[in-house]
């Protein structure tokens, strides 16, 4: 998986940061985030991969990768994913999103396996489901921003707070890394939010599977001394 260590990393860099990634997918046609899960639907696969925002928070050198682990510490559950030479990984890491560029797919970020939903589902073990992926995503023109994303497992969801909480992404960038905490999603919050995963989940009240969003980030100006419970401390 990473005999190509260095063109992963070359991927990963060419991505575009938050608010320019946020910029071309609202340039493109309307439609685009419910057409692609409508496909991941129709191939049955929605409890299992959803559509993200590809987008860049850091640099990463030559040989390493952008990889996903938790951690609980005294401010609770977090999901913190940082450059990480190849090296220092076991081989129970998967790739959790992917870009298609020139005909083909290279994963964009990995995770440990504990935390997908089914970590086994990659282009190769469902061709047609990606393939239609990829030919929605260079129709929409949107193959710079959008790929497919494994969902989060149910080890994620445990750690989920009672009421209206949402994972927020915000960057370490002294750590090279990014962090998604829970944190209460209140209609006066001090920023407007970028969604960066999207996917179709049941609506338990009313019974019938939506569009839902897993996940938001500030946008980059956004920048308080406080991280609003993203905060992460720095690891030996």
């Amino acid at each position: 998986m990473f005999e190509n260590a260095n063109i992963l990393a070359n991927a990963y860099n060419a991505l575009p940061d938050l608010d320019e990634a946020d910029f071309q997918l609202n340039s493109r046609k309307d439609g685009c985030i419910d057409f692609l899960l409508s496909i991941i639907m129709k191939h049955g696969k929605h409890e299992f991969v959803g559509i993200r925002l590809l987008h860049k928070h850091n640099l990463i050198e030559n040989g390493e990768i952008m990889a996903e682990y938790h951690q609980v510490d005294k401010d609770g559950f977090s999901l913190i994913t940082r450059a990480t030479k190849v090296r220092d990984w076991s081989s129970n890491l998967r790739p959790n999103s992917w870009i298609f560029k020139n005909g083909e797919w290279t994963p964009m970020e990995f995770s440990n396996a504990e935390l997908l939903k089914n970590p086994n589902v990659n282009p190769s073990s469902e061709k047609e489901l990606f393939q239609e992926l990829a030919d929605a995503i260079n129709l929409f023109e949107v193959e710079d921003v959008i790929g497919p994303s494994l969902m989060g497992s149910d080890l994620i969801d445990s750690y989920r707070p009672d009421g209206e909480y949402m994972l927020v992404e915000q960057t370490a960038l002294d750590d090279r890394a990014n962090i998604l905490r829970y944190a209460k999603i209140k209609n006066n919050m001090p920023f407007k939010a970028v969604e960066t995963h999207w996917c179709m989940e049941k609506d338990k009240e009313k019974g019938t599977t939506i569009k839902s969003c897993k996940k938001i980030c500030p946008p980059t100006d956004y920048s308080p001394s406080k991280h609003n419970g993203t905060y992460i401390h720095k690891q030996d």
